[in-house]
């Protein structure tokens, strides 16, 4: 084959330019090379280095015990030789495993970065172990800062890298978050930045009512402050102490959230933060030791049931002094003003301390003084974290009315936390201060926003006892700055309930002091349950095409009947209704007419529990035989077992006028179960029960508007009717007639907690 001249020279300036390749390859190869045999003999480890196109990735590790600012003054000195010739170098470093840090700049401003973040005296370390480990391997000298061979690199001013991690480390950085805490009202705030590049950021609230609404806004703060996806550290603590620390990263686009609700993005909880080296410290800002804090709540003690009238009250005011002494040490004072009866006295007064052990995985808390107007005594708790769960005992020798303490508790318990539902189901069992025997108690703790149900019961105990308390926020969301002395309104008020007045069921030694007051709404399960969590989701009822109504009873039903529907999940129902005396059911039939008042919640999807106060204005006390009283109280239970699919009716079971005590009269009282199938405006139900309700019964409703409906049953009686109006959403009015003449009627509001 002939080859043409000019072809020739074209095949010559290939071979020339692939020698010249081969050789630069080559050349770059060596320098690789001996620059990764000095780095490796200086300390460093796992050194590489990965040309692409004008791109060089230069990767190491280094140990816990190794400096990182030396090993980044080594990596910046070290390869002088091998990053000339690029345009754009990327360096990530791990440490123990672990990745420490990531940025990517230029040749010349890699020198820049490493004088600027590990310092003069560790890049003239650096030199001088490159020197000492170039001399012990024959590989060419390196030269060190000031010398004429380094500061070649130099010659140009260093364009500023750009990092992702850590963030700019500029004097003050950790202040100016720390400021811009204390300026939204935070107290106890430490800010620090660690070396690995990520934010510890501690605080203390006070001010806001909730503790939710707190962590938003110090995660909102740092997002502004930081390069976004820096990892964020936030603590927040009570009396500065740690309760829980939560993990997310820095977002600008971030929004606060509504009272009550969770921010979004939050992941690991975890008690206490994460060690680590600290490259800037805001030290403690605005610290909150001696500042007092003047609180008044509303308050009322009321019985229901007493033999003279329906209900009796006291109005009261609870003012409440307290303050942060040092670390861990709280002091509070409790008084009580009476509405009606002037004069003050002294409620509670308590010393607390509480800390951390165990590397913050066990908590505890202890208090001495008194506990109320009467008890006084020493107290302690500590909570063992495990997982989605916790585990504590509690202990306590408290004496009535003198310091004869001789009254124990010793209690032991575990709870577990449904953070999706907002739900904590906790056993106790033990010697509760306030029982003789040995005595269990089941609660199941829901949280809806700021709101919360607690509902409860005694097990093997001489009384069983059904207990209940609502909490619902009050006051302003956002008080006055912290001040020496602050005066202000409580953040919640609170609503306690027991079937026995005589026995208060939750042993008495509950309140501010334990740790779950302490803790509050940070709990890590609730934080980082998704975000879509039943128990804060704030339903539009307005939305939901058919709403169920109440029976007289006041259980979701028709008129003396109940449905399969139930009322929302979250929601309250209230109401009032009459029943005429020729209907009315116990010792008292026929004696009396009847005047139902209710309070119903969903505590869970698909449960409603409630409480039913019924009034029996023509009775008078001590004058009927086996019937003392003009009242009657009763509790009702209804669960949805499943809500209808197609064909497939809802299904209900449930249970009226549950009795704590075996000697407590019957007025009403039924076990059911009841299935409900609608078909457009119209729901048919279907049911069969004991007692009240014994045999079969069932009922229609028609929506004649979506306003307005008929109702019809069959009670096990008699025939009832009437007419049921919806003005809204929430409010139900029905007029009825029992036995087909008998007047009666029903009106009840439904709301959503707070």
């Amino acid at each position: 084959m002939l080859v043409r001249r000019s072809e020739w020279r074209i095949v010559a300036w290939m071979l020339v330019c692939g020698l010249v390749a081969v050789a630069g390859y080559a050349e770059g190869g060596t320098a690789q090379q001996e620059g990764k045999q000095l780095l490796v003999a200086c300390g460093l480890q796992e050194v590489s280095f990965e040309r692409q196109n004008n791109e060089l990735s230069i990767t190491y590790a280094f140990s816990k015990q190794f400096s990182d600012k030396l090993a980044l003054a080594l990596i910046a000195v070290g390869t002088q030789d091998i990053i000339g010739g690029c345009d754009k170098v990327c360096v990530i470093a791990r440490r123990e495993g672990r990745h420490f840090l990531e940025f990517s700049t230029s040749p010349s401003g890699l020198m820049h970065f490493a004088e600027r973040n590990a310092g003069s005296e560790a890049m003239a370390e650096a030199g001088r172990l490159l020197q000492q480990a170039a001399a012990a391997t024959g590989a060419p000298q390196i030269g060190q800062p000031g010398e004429p061979g380094y500061q070649t690199l130099q010659a140009e001013p260093a364009p500023r890298p750009t990092t992702t991690k850590p963030p700019s480390l500029q004097p003050g950085f950790a202040s100016k978050i720390g400021q811009a805490l204390v300026g939204a009202g935070l107290e106890n705030v430490a800010v620090s930045l660690l070396e690995s590049g990520h934010i510890a950021i501690e605080y203390e609230n006070r001010t806001y009512r909730s503790d939710t609404e707190a962590l938003g806004i110090a995660a909102q703060i740092a997002s502004q402050h930081c390069s976004a996806g820096t990892v964020l550290y936030l603590t927040a603590k009570r009396d500065d102490v740690p309760v829980i620390t939560v993990t997310t990263k820095a977002d600008k686009s971030q929004q606060l959230p509504k009272p009550g609700a969770v921010p979004e993005g939050l992941r690991e909880t975890r008690p206490t933060a994460p060690d680590g080296a600290v490259a800037d410290s805001s030290g403690l800002l605005n610290e909150s030791f001696g500042r007092f804090d003047l609180s008044f709540r509303p308050a009322l003690d009321y019985e229901i049931g007493n033999w003279r009238r329906p209900i009796i009250t006291d109005w009261f005011v609870l003012p409440q002094l307290s303050t942060t002494i040092a670390p861990g040490w709280r002091m509070s004072l409790q008084g009580s003003l009476q509405a009606d009866n002037p004069g003050a006295h002294l409620s509670h007064a308590l010393l607390t301390r509480t800390g951390r052990l165990m590397g913050g995985r066990v908590l505890w808390t202890a208090s001495a003084g008194r506990f109320d107007t009467r008890l006084r005594g020493a107290f302690g708790e500590a909570q063992l974290e495990l997982g989605d769960g916790r585990a504590g005992v509690r202990l306590a020798r408290v004496g009535r009315d003198d310091w004869d303490l001789d009254i124990p508790m010793w209690l032991g318990y575990y709870e577990h936390e449904f953070g999706n539902l907002g739900l904590t189901i906790r056993a106790t069992a033990g010697q509760f201060a306030d029982y003789i025997d040995p005595t269990g108690l089941v609660e199941l703790d829901r949280r809806f926003g700021e709101s919360t149900l607690r509902a409860g019961i005694t097990v093997h105990s001489p009384v069983r006892e059904g207990i209940v308390r609502v909490t619902v926020p009050f006051g302003p969301r956002r008080v006055d700055d912290p001040a020496p002395l602050r005066l202000r309104t409580s953040d919640y008020l609170a609503l306690d309930y027991f079937t026995d007045r005589g026995t208060p069921g939750t042993e008495m030694l509950r309140g501010d002091h334990d740790l779950r007051a302490f803790r509050g709404e940070l709990s890590g399960p609730y934080l980082t349950a998704d975000s879509r969590r039943q128990a804060s989701q704030r339903r539009d009822m307005s939305k939901q095409s058919w709403i169920p109504g109440p029976s007289h009873e006041g259980i979701s039903g028709l008129i003396r009947i109940p449905t399969a529907n139930v009322i929302p999940d979250g929601s309250y129902r209230v109401g009032a209704s009459f029943i005429d005396s020729d209907y009315t059911r116990g010792a008292h039939a026929d004696r009396s007419d009847m005047i139902p008042t209710f309070v119903n919640v969903g505590l869970l999807p698909g449960l409603e529990l409630g409480f039913r106060l019924s009034i029996f204005p023509d009775i008078e006390p001590l004058h009927f035989p086996n019937w003392d009283y003009s009242t009657d109280r009763s509790v009702f239970a209804h669960y949805q077992l499943w809500p209808q699919h197609g064909n497939v009716p809802a299904v209900a079971i449930g249970a009226q006028d549950i009795s704590f005590r075996d000697d407590a009269e019957v007025v009403g009282r039924a076990e059911y179960i009841v299935a409900t199938q609608q078909l457009g405006d119209l729901r048919v139900h279907l049911g069969r029960g004991t007692k009240r309700l014994s045999g079969l019964f069932g009922g229609a409703e028609y929506r004649l508007s979506p306003t307005l409906a008929v109702i019809g049953e069959y009670d096990t009686d008699w025939f009832n009717y009437g007419l049921r109006a919806a003005p809204d959403c929430s409010w139900r009015v029905d007029l009825t007639l029992t036995d087909s003449r008998a007047i009666g009627g029903a009106v009840s509001y439904l709301g959503i907690f707070p």
